[in-house]
């Protein structure tokens, strides 16, 4: 049986590690504590939320009333887009926790 003992990371790790600096600079860029944001990521944040239907349904009538299932996919793609980019914010600030420790079962 082999073991993975490389001192070289993974390709999991690589990415995961990726993943998390993606997270950093969007915590960065957009402000990760709400009350901390400057003017103008409080102005950007805002206009986000207002493009990606954050506050509002995505149920768009048409001039008759009517519903049109091109519209509501737009808009479920762009509330899309601002939900993923407070998840990454999220979990730039989220606390770290312990990988768990894989037992070794001897035969």
């Amino acid at each position: 049986m082999s073991t993975h003992t490389s001192k070289e990371p993974s390709e999991i790790e690589k990415h995961q590690a990726a993943q998390k600096r993606l997270d950093r600079a969007y915590a960065a860029l957009f402000g990760a504590d709400p009350a901390k944001r400057t003017e103008d990521q409080r102005l950007v944040w805002a206009d986000m939320q207002h493009r990606g239907y954050i506050h509002r349904t995505t149920l768009i009538p048409d001039g008759e009333g009517k519903l049109e299932s091109i519209r509501v996919e737009a808009a479920e793609g762009m509330r899309l887009f601002q939900l993923q980019t407070q998840d990454k914010i999220t979990r730039a600030t989220a606390p770290v926790s312990e990988k768990p420790k894989r037992k070794t079962i001897k035969s």
